[in-house]
């Protein structure tokens, strides 16, 4: 004799299955709205299974990803805001983080993973490699965000 699931146990399979996704996800707004889905289904299948911890859990968690969610939507207002009142890339210095660079100090090398971009407040920087020169006010390291492989 063959037992159906009960609805419950199907809700706690969609839940885990919404869990899996959030690891397939390349985007962190997707990421966090799946994320979001799968805490809501966890707290109804704990709900209807009485299994306390998996309530405990995805109760706090559903606050926090809905708070990263806010963070990224702020983040993207406050630099579509910067670029609108002043479309170069100064515009940006308020949400960039500042690195102080020593005369001489390799930045990044060949190889090395790609993770962000750098502009240039003041001073100058030199890409050995293509024996070129680049001065305050302009960008690098960009290629290598958009490289297959992320890599520099």
């Amino acid at each position: 004799m063959e037992i159906a699931p009960q609805p419950i146990e199907l809700l706690g399979y969609a839940a885990s299955l919404l869990v899996f996704i959030t690891f397939c996800m390349k985007t962190l707004l997707w990421l966090r709205v799946v994320a979001i889905a799968s805490n809501l289904a966890f707290i109804g299948y704990a709900l209807g299974a009485q299994l306390f911890p998996i309530l405990i859990l995805h109760g706090v968690l559903l606050p926090m990803n809905i708070f990263r969610l806010w963070q990224h939507f702020s983040l993207v207002r406050r630099v579509k805001l910067a670029i609108k009142e002043d479309p170069t890339a100064e515009a940006l210095l308020p949400i960039m983080h500042s690195v102080d660079v020593e005369e001489g100090q390799v930045i990044f090398e060949k190889g090395q993973p790609a993770d962000r971009l750098y502009y240039i407040q003041e001073g100058s920087v030199q890409i050995v490699e293509f024996k070129k020169s680049l001065k305050a006010g302009e960008i690098f390291g960009e290629i290598g965000l958009f490289s297959e492989g992320a890599v520099r």
